[in-house]
């Protein structure tokens, strides 16, 4: 299950080799039977979204004919992998200090493991994405917040308490927006959808350059609506993206130098329009990184696309209990 802040998404997951046609084979090793996906509704509520995660778990107990070993928790938050617990989670706020796997646990009596989605993503990026010798890899969730996870030695690293790998709220511009972790100008706040967004609004403010994006409804000045207009060659639309880069790029170059991974995989709905930002990054890149990273481009867009999570969810509790 892949507890976002916008999505609820869950599946039934097999080993390949158990399953019988058909099934949609989603990764070498791993099975997607069936899936499903509700709204959060962050809005409503602890108890509510609660509530949902139970009934997720229940509709998809219900499609298998056997009892399912366990139920992989991927959260849209700091997570303590040991005892389930968010901390200050930005984009599901009813959850902060809170456990849902020992409710789960509790409700439902079923085996469960938990760790931050985008932790969750990384491990699934790395055993099942194909991405080559990939023993260190880091993995960045650009979506509703932005998330990191990373994969050292071939193994998942979570660090002391099981919040390492948090890329998304080191700081790129201490003056810069701010963040819903309470941070001020961190990548969330630039390379996120929302940060997108603003980023986007902020630059029709300052700037007199004409572009379809003045004769875009304000709902519509989504990154999917900037990314498709940045497509039509609308300069502005683009240099929204090429900003978005230079912030991502500057992350990057700090990465290189703290993890030395193998591989930068870069996920979430805003990696849509990577390609638009690879030139941006590619520059930060030449001027930022040490001397030993330069030379050597390790970014590519996650190729498990949203089901990076729900995979890293089902490998961790097969992992656990099978």
């Amino acid at each position: 299950m892949d507890v976002g802040g916008t999505n609820l998404r869950y599946a039934l997951v097999r080993h390949a080799q158990q399953a019988s046609a058909p099934v949609r084979q989603a990764s070498k090793g791993l099975e997607i039977v069936r899936r499903d996906a509700v709204l959060t509704g962050d809005e409503e509520g602890r108890d509510a979204i609660m509530d949902r995660i139970i009934e997720a778990t229940r509709t998809a107990s219900g499609w298998s004919n056997v009892k399912p070993v366990g139920v992989g928790l991927a959260m849209a938050g700091p997570t303590d992998p040991i005892t389930g617990v968010m901390f200050r989670p930005p984009n599901i706020v009813p959850f902060d200090g809170f456990s849902p796997m020992a409710a789960l646990v509790e409700r439902l009596g079923v085996n469960a493991v938990t760790a931050n989605d985008a932790t969750m993503a990384a491990l699934g990026e790395h055993r099942y994405g194909g991405h080559g010798k990939s023993d260190n890899l880091v993995y960045l969730t650009l979506s509703t917040g932005v998330g990191g996870g990373q994969v050292v030695n071939g193994e998942l690293y979570t660090g002391a308490g099981g919040f390492a790998g948090e890329w998304g709220h080191m700081t790129i511009d201490p003056n810069g927006p701010e963040c819903n972790c309470g941070n001020r100008g961190d990548l969330e706040s630039f390379c996120s959808g929302p940060g997108v967004t603003r980023m986007a609004r902020r630059m029709l403010e300052e700037s007199n350059q004409e572009s379809v994006l003045r004769l875009t409804a304000p709902e519509a000045l989504t990154p999917k609506g900037i990314e498709l207009i940045a497509r039509d060659g609308d300069a502005l639309a683009k240099a929204i993206y090429e900003e978005a880069g230079r912030y991502l790029g500057i992350s990057v170059a700090g990465i290189l130098s703290a993890v030395d991974p193998d591989v930068v995989v870069i996920g979430g709905g805003v990696s849509n329009a990577l390609d638009l930002m690879m030139p941006s990054v590619e520059r930060e890149l030449s001027w930022r990184a040490m001397e030993q990273h330069r030379g050597r481009l390790p970014v590519v867009r996650a190729k498990l696309g949203d089901d990076s999570a729900l995979l890293g969810a089902a490998a961790l509790a097969l992992q656990a209990f099978s």
